[in-house]
């Protein structure tokens, strides 16, 4: 059974309303779907949002804009990966949507604060953020 008070991570489509304050999503969201948010959130209303191929191709096209996200913050911690004694952890900000991306692990989800997006990386991973030297071999790492 899930805690709780665990951050539980958003889907991207989740995060829409607030990527959609983003000129550049604004941009997208005008040139794919001809209507701009409001189009958006008509599309996201239907049974089966995706079933839209531009909906679909709306949704690509923001995860590339995610490549110009904002590095905000990085924790390293020792474990054996596939290629190093190390793992980087960082925590990456675009226009209000907050992710921790690593090499190994990929993407842990979205999250609307700094703060959320840490935790939900601590717990999936199991380390402490502001002391990643605490990492626990119980977590999901030993696992790969």
């Amino acid at each position: 059974m899930s805690d709780p008070q665990s951050p539980k991570p958003l889907a991207l489509e989740e995060c829409f309303p607030a990527l959609l304050q983003d000129q550049r999503v604004l941009k997208l969201a005008n040139e794919i779907l001809g209507g701009g948010a409001q189009r958006v959130f008509e599309l996201m209303k239907e049974p089966e949002p995706f079933s839209h191929v531009g909906l679909a191709e709306f949704h690509d096209a923001v995860i590339d804009l995610l490549g110009e996200a904002e590095y905000l913050d990085s924790a390293e911690i020792e474990c054996m990966t596939s290629y190093s004694t190390t793992s980087s952890f960082d925590l990456m900000e675009f226009a209000g949507v907050f992710f921790v991306q690593n090499l190994e692990f990929g993407n842990i989800g979205y999250f609307l604060s700094a703060d959320t997006a840490k935790k939900a990386a601590e717990e999936s991973i199991g380390f402490k953020w502001d002391d990643p030297g605490a990492f626990s071999f119980d977590s999901k790492v030993d696992e790969l």
